[in-house]
């Protein structure tokens, strides 16, 4: 099935409603050549601040060498977007692969991200909910 595909349920959206969202890609492989890169999409993520995105820690199974990977942001479809280095890769230290609980992980990107109608950060509360609300 083709990658663009792979959604069930899933509804069109305007392009960068969700400024927040990007996309985290492996870079498989080097064309000496031409200079260009192959680029594998692994998962979604989202830009909390101008220097670090959130997604899942199952994400970095196979590795958690930070130079294989990328982050795009601002992009509208697949493989779209300004490439971001991804400098340090931080799984939630309770994480088990075998299990889906705390998985998550902290990215940090170079360089900073700079904010536009396309790049915005997801906006987070600042406290958390009284008495667990919600939760």
């Amino acid at each position: 099935m083709p990658d663009t595909h792979r959604l069930v349920g899933s509804l069109k959206t305007d392009p960068h409603a969700w400024p927040w969202t990007c996309q985290l890609v492996a870079v498989k492989g080097e064309n000496k050549t031409d200079n260009s890169t192959t680029i594998v999409h692994k998962c979604g993520c989202a830009l909390i601040d101008n220097e670090f995105v959130v997604t899942a820690a199952h994400c970095f199974a196979k590795s958690r060498i930070s130079k294989r990977f990328k982050i795009l942001l601002g992009g509208h479809a697949i493989y779209s977007g300004l490439p971001h280095n991804v400098v340090s890769i931080s799984i939630h230290p309770l994480y088990q692969i075998v299990h889906s609980a705390y998985d998550v992980a902290l990215l940090r990107i170079s360089p900073l991200a700079i904010f536009t109608d396309s790049i915005w950060p997801i906006c987070l509360p600042s406290k958390p909910p009284k008495n667990n609300v919600g939760l």
